[in-house]
């Protein structure tokens, strides 16, 4: 598999280098077909195909049916993003509650405006922990319920940062409601409170929300990135694009890149630096940006800017060998993979509580057993009433059972269809 022209169409900002890459040797018929499900995999199909049609490359390989069906379907799943995004907004509107968009939903309102030019497994919202409940409950009036198989609502209010939610209908994605950004156990500082003030108001889709300050979506991306353990390296290259299940997805990548290379034109180093320190996120990110300038893949003046940060170029020594295994994010998740984040959860580091205990290094020195016997406490209430969570699970069943069934009445069900064919979404849709 050739990898040059696919680091060099993923990417948003095309350099001259990308460019003479493309067109001195453009793929053929047969490198599309070959590369096709690893584009999909990778959430990249759409942004290497509009690259390639702006430089007006391999006009005629595109043209293969498959490679067409593929974008189309990739067009169709955007749109599923729009629905579900427009009725998660109307449900926070209804519910006068202020959402975050995060992730894949906050690009697409500059990097990726086009349906399907980046994929996007589900939807992220960071929500005011205040307005959580009448958000779920506006949401769950619109079908969107947790799976069968979760568990009670307080449990993952206890043990973790987010709820996942489906919907009974295939047009809508899944919504991951947070309302943390990260679990505790990263080690990160950045309080709530700060994110809300410094977040941007903005207007989609006739709907009011807020994006992220965009030094701190640039974390949020690194941080998100840096946390499934991923340290890329040239070698590793082809195993990622080869797998089944890569544990990082390379539009996570191609996101990180434009984010830095956009904030090298308008961010002051100094200020990025503060920011890094204030979220407690350099030993986190370190390795990650380590990987990119590697590789290569920033501009050289995002590159010059990471440095001025406090990320220089530096050789990677460690190796990570096994990119290919999923790993669960770290939580109070009793999976074995997850449990490995347990310890930094128990015992975090002293610089860790540099910005929650601001009381000097002797003060968070003397705090620091007490911390790590509340977070024993933590653990141990929550191995505890796992049991009760799991007998919780038993009991909801025939509640959300009933809950689905309402979703999935003919009224709904003609409200969401409508929805979907006003759009412009396919009437065959499986």
């Amino acid at each position: 598999m050739r990898l040059d022209w696919i680091l060099a169409a993923a990417r948003v900002d095309l350099r001259d280098s990308d460019r003479r890459v493309l067109a001195t040797a453009p793929p053929n018929a047969a490198e599309l077909a070959a590369v096709l499900p690893a584009l999909e995999r990778h959430g990249i199909l759409g942004q290497v195909d509009a690259q390639l049609a702006a430089l007006g490359l391999a006009a005629e390989a595109r043209q293969h049916s498959n490679w067409q069906a593929r974008l189309h379907a990739l067009r169709q799943d955007g749109l599923r993003d729009r629905l579900t995004l427009e009725r998660a907004l109307r449900a926070a509107s209804n519910a006068q509650s202020q959402v975050i968009l995060l992730k894949g939903a906050s690009l697409s309102q500059d990097l990726y405006r086009e349906p399907g030019r980046r994929a996007a497994g589900d939807l992220d919202l960071l929500v005011r922990p205040e307005h959580l409940e009448p958000f779920l409950a506006h949401l769950a009036k619109d079908g969107f319920l947790p799976p069968a198989r979760s568990l009670p609502r307080w449990w993952y209010r206890l043990t973790h940062f987010h709820l996942k939610l489906r919907h009974a209908l295939p047009m809508c994605k899944e919504i991951e409601v947070h309302w943390h950004l990260h679990h505790a156990a990263l080690g990160l500082a950045v309080g709530r409170s700060e994110l809300w003030n410094r977040a941007q108001p903005v207007t989609t889709l006739n709907r009011n929300a807020f994006d992220l300050d965009p030094l701190d979506r640039w974390l949020h991306l690194a941080t998100h990135f840096a946390s499934h353990g991923v340290v890329l390296h040239a070698e590793d290259l082809a195993d990622l694009f080869t797998v089944e299940r890569p544990r990082a997805r390379w539009k996570w990548v191609v996101d990180l890149v434009a984010t830095t290379e956009a904030l090298a034109q308008t961010a002051a180093p100094a200020l990025a630096q503060r920011r890094v320190e204030a979220w407690n996120a350099r030993t986190l990110i370190q390795p990650a940006f380590s990987g990119l300038q590697s590789l290569g893949l920033p501009s050289p003046v995002a590159a010059n800017w990471l440095a001025e940060v406090g990320f220089p170029g530096s050789t990677i020594t460690s190796r990570r060998r096994n990119i290919t295994a999923h790993r669960p994010e770290t939580g109070l998740d009793f999976r074995i993979e997850a449990l490995r984040g347990l310890p930094r959860f128990i015992l975090p580091s002293l610089a860790s509580l540099r910005r929650t205990l601001p009381v000097g290094l002797v003060g968070r020195t003397l705090a620091w057993p007490f911390i790590v016997l509340l977070r024993l406490g933590q653990v141990a209430l929550a191995a505890l009433l796992l049991p009760a969570a799991l007998l919780a699970r038993l009991v909801l069943t025939n509640a959300r059972s009933r809950a689905r069934a309402a979703a999935e009445s003919p009224a709904a069900t003609l409200d969401i269809v409508s929805h979907w064919l006003s759009l412009g979404g396919s009437a065959h849709r499986g």
